[in-house]
């Protein structure tokens, strides 16, 4: 595995599947970053609170995945080493019984990663990471095969805080047979490069997202961007070329995504949560040559 140089996984939590073969399933790849991890590493030596904060944002990570048990019914799987996180599930699946009626496999995989990356963007971290379907061997501590690689190398032109896919992997999360597939195409963006990817940041876009969010993670979530994009601009820290580029996107999608949400069908939100969401400032940005300037209104 060349471009792969991870460490062996510091923890690992297995929730049971069927099945005992350790040779290569097809299964889901979710593999994520979180970004700015290294850093904040660095700085929570001299600062005990933000030491916890990531002591807590791992913990999260690993009780997400435990607290449900419809994870077990998907065959998922989660290892955590340093700043990454790879979860699998069984691919190929029809869907399971949950709640009241039949959701889709994929809805849940991809509703699964976004309600994490909220979770953590409510500690004031953000993630991106790769979602790959192929050939994968994850038990125990083991974990390996293309389906890794592949998502790992789709992380890394994530570039932004996203989920980075590929088209076939579209295809099947999307199908048009699955009852779920119009959600799943208001989360699934599109850039004329061809390039695919889950879009978190903007969590306002496409109505038929509410359905599962609830307006208290919608808001939270809302006022946790806000703050980590405001923190960052008003930092007195230099921002490099990469950091400034990576706010102007932000900044737009979340301008998009408040947008979005007061635009919200009727009864989504009380008169009260709108006008919280009304005054959240938008921010804008303006790109010269050379210089990138943001301002908040």
């Amino acid at each position: 595995m060349q471009e792969l140089s991870a460490p062996m996984p510091a923890e690992t939590l297995t929730i049971p599947a069927p099945g005992n073969d350790d040779g290569y399933k097809n299964r889901y790849c979710l593999f994520l970053d979180i970004m700015g991890f290294e850093e904040k590493i660095k700085q929570s030596a001299n600062d005990d609170d933000l030491r916890k904060m990531l002591d807590k944002a791992l913990d999260e990570i690993i009780n997400f995945w435990a607290d449900d048990g419809h994870h077990s019914e998907m065959g998922a799987t989660i290892s955590t080493f340093s700043d990454s996180i790879a979860i699998s599930f069984d691919g190929y699946g029809e869907g399971i019984e949950r709640n009241s009626g039949v959701e889709d496999k994929a809805t849940m995989i991809v509703c699964d990663a976004i309600r994490l990356a909220l979770k953590l963007a409510n500690l004031g971290l953000l993630v991106r990471g790769g979602l790959a379907l192929g050939k994968l061997v994850h038990k125990n501590e083991k974990i390996f095969g293309p389906a890794l690689v592949h998502a790992y190398q789709l992380e890394k032109t994530a570039i932004f805080p996203r989920i980075v896919t590929e088209t076939s992997t579209v295809h099947h999360l999307a199908d048009p047979r699955h009852r779920t597939a119009a959600f799943l195409a208001t989360m699934i963006q599109h850039e004329p490069s061809g390039l695919a990817y889950i879009n978190y940041v903007n969590i306002g876009g496409g109505h038929a997202r509410f359905k599962y969010f609830s307006t208290e993670v919608v808001l939270g979530y809302i006022r946790s961007l806000y703050k980590i994009i405001n923190d960052e601009l008003t930092s007195t820290k230099k921002l490099d070329v990469s950091v400034r580029h990576k706010l102007d996107w932000m900044a737009h999608q979340y301008n998009q995504g408040k947008r979005d949400l007061l635009g919200a069908r009727e009864g989504q939100f009380s008169e009260t949560e709108l006008e919280e969401i009304r005054g959240l400032p938008e921010i804008s940005s303006e790109q010269g040559p050379g210089k990138q300037l943001f301002r908040l209104r």
